[in-house]
């Protein structure tokens, strides 16, 4: 593989191993984060996905960039609680989503050649889901969370739902929580007024005016639903 790849090659024309080669099991695995400040898993370290799922490289490099984020903020604010807790929900979320997909396309393999390796797999799988948080249930509502804001992560009010259990800070860069503040002291949706607020454009105003509405965080009137509450 390295000689197709010779700048590669180069690159680790040095390296040396760390430790004795490890051989295992070539399916799902999630690690349990470390609460130690400063130290947190991510990559293939903190979640495995089975190699049928083909997100491997991609949830690697995706989660290095949140590794930096969570490293800058940790540095510059001295708290680890912010970035330790999202690196560890966001963990969570993956998992249970990763592997509910690949439960389903086991399910649909075994349906059709329901040997013992098939039906097996089908059954670890749906164990996998047990190993995330539970899911969230209930109307939607704010709370302050850690959500990843440029290369900080910091607590920022967001709406949680059935399916954004993290919560959603903004939609096309309008603030959800906020727009729920000025939705709820202005009395109207009127979209010219929200993107001037918010300095959006009106379609962005609209489609985040629309995302409450169907959310249940807007009434048939407009109004800003009463039992939205902020933690």
């Amino acid at each position: 593989m390295l000689a197709a790849a010779p700048q590669t090659a180069a690159a680790l024309a040095g390296a040396t191993p760390a430790g004795a080669p490890l051989a295992r099991a070539a399916t799902a695995s999630l690690a349990v984060q470390q609460d130690e400040p400063g130290v947190l898993c991510a990559g293939d370290a903190s979640v495995a996905l089975d190699p049928l799922s083909g997100q491997g490289i991609y949830e690697a490099l995706r989660s290095a960039a949140v590794a930096v984020a969570a490293a800058h903020s940790y540095c510059s604010a001295g708290e680890w609680d912010p970035p330790a807790r999202f690196m560890r929900e966001r963990t969570c979320e993956l998992w249970r989503r990763r592997t509910q997909s690949a439960a389903l396309f086991y399910e649909q393999q075994a349906r059709q050649t329901p040997s013992d390796f098939w039906l097996r797999s089908v059954g670890a799988y749906a164990a996998c889901e047990l190993a995330g948080e539970p899911a969230v249930t209930g109307e939607a509502r704010i709370e302050r969370r850690p959500v990843l804001d440029g290369p900080l992560i910091a607590l920022r009010r967001v709406v949680v739902t059935a399916q954004s259990p993290r919560g959603l800070w903004r939609v096309d860069g309008v603030d959800l929580a906020e727009l729920v503040d000025f939705l709820r002291a202005a009395h109207t949706t009127d979209v010219k007024r929200i993107a001037q607020r918010f300095s959006s454009s009106p379609a962005a105003a609209a489609h985040a005016v629309q995302w409450l509405r169907v959310h249940g965080l807007l009434g048939s009137t407009g109004s800003t639903a009463p039992e939205t509450t902020v933690v």
